[in-house]
């Protein structure tokens, strides 16, 4: 009996683990055609709480127009960016989006 116990006990204590629950989420966002994006302003990302102050700011995106934002808080946000013409006008726009705590966003925005 007391080595059933003993089994059961060390069982139990290996089965134990520390659950960590995850509060923040990622945001993959790819560009098509990225040489259309403005190089004088960069993509910055907003709580759609406070619209008027970003919470990150010049949001740098790679050769192949992969964006990347790692660990934010799970709730609603908005990214504006801003798309230079052949003319040299530029014109922003914004996109809403969503980040699930443990999970990737991912977007796809054609420019």
């Amino acid at each position: 009996m007391k080595k059933l116990l003993l089994v059961l006990g060390i069982i139990f204590l290996i089965s134990c683990q520390k659950n960590e629950i995850d509060f923040t989420g990622d945001l993959v966002v790819k560009f098509r055609n990225p040489e259309y994006l403005s190089p004088s302003f960069l993509p910055e990302i907003y709580t759609t709480e406070n619209s008027y102050y970003p919470l990150i700011e010049n949001i740098k995106v790679d050769e192949n127009g992969i964006l990347k934002v790692n660990d934010l808080n799970y709730g609603n946000y908005f990214i504006k960016y801003t798309k230079q013409f052949g003319n040299g006008s530029n014109y922003g726009y914004q996109k809403i989006f969503q980040i699930r705590a443990g999970n990737v966003t991912e977007m796809i925005i054609e420019l």
